[in-house]
């Protein structure tokens, strides 16, 4: 789950604007709050489930970082594989900064998609494979999950509900019959991670020389998207 809030507070004093950004991973589950401060910033961590990170902001009045539009971003097609894979977009966020002109802040990178996800590594071709293999022993397809008792589903009223709520599908054999038995990917997504934030300085993502920012092809294929949002200041 992630959704983004702005707000601004008018303070006697030099508090001006806290820019609020939520995002729940699980597990972990992780509950951040995120603004900016060119003075401090501070780190309180609740428990090991849950962090709160609450650096604020506190300058001058003319200072307001704002945030770019929420933008999904359509991966190219050579992008939607079969099976597990991992895909560098890099590049892609390069891209976004240097359209949204942004000097310094950071990049909110989402996955859109319950078996897909968002994660931080080296993308080297044989730790590709690794992966790949590793993510399979971790939660193997052919075991016998719940979720892919197709026949049996959906299972309760309120499930019923949300898969005939969005009126895709006449009635439930149409959906029954589109419906893949994907319950190791919705797992797998779970653990890798949904969502990353990554500082901005000087225009350019300020991570590591082995990094890259990689979004993780868990029950290809599909098209897929990213969702993407620069935060920052010229």
């Amino acid at each position: 789950m992630l959704f983004g809030v702005q707000f601004g507070i008018r303070k006697d004093f030099q508090l001006d604007q806290i820019l609020l950004f939520l995002s729940v991973n699980a597990p972990p589950c992780c509950l951040t709050l995120y603004a900016l401060s060119p003075l401090f910033p501070l780190s309180l961590f609740l428990s090991p489930y849950v962090s709160l990170c609450l650096p604020y902001l506190i300058c001058p009045r003319t200072f307001s970082p704002l945030p770019t539009p929420f933008l999904p971003f359509l991966l190219p097609s050579f992008l939607r594989s079969a099976g597990i894979s991992l895909h560098d977009i890099t590049p892609q966020l390069h891209q976004a900064i240097r359209e949204a002109k942004i000097q310094e802040g950071w990049v909110n990178v989402v996955s859109r998609h319950t078996t897909t996800a968002v994660t931080i590594n080296e993308c080297e071709s044989r730790l590709m494979d690794d992966i790949r293999q590793y993510c399979l022993k971790l939660a193997p397809p052919s075991h016998p999950y719940l979720h892919n008792d197709i026949h049996l589903r959906p299972a309760t009223e309120e499930d019923r509900r949300r898969v005939m709520g969005g009126e895709e599908w006449r009635n439930v054999e149409e959906w029954r019959a589109q419906e893949p038995k994907n319950c190791h990917a919705h797992l797998l997504s779970m653990l890798i991670g949904n969502s990353v934030s990554v500082p901005v300085s000087r225009g350019r993502l300020r991570i590591g020389r082995w990094q890259s920012v990689m979004m993780v092809e868990l029950d290809g294929e599909r098209e897929r998207t990213v969702g993407i949002q620069v935060v920052g200041y010229e």
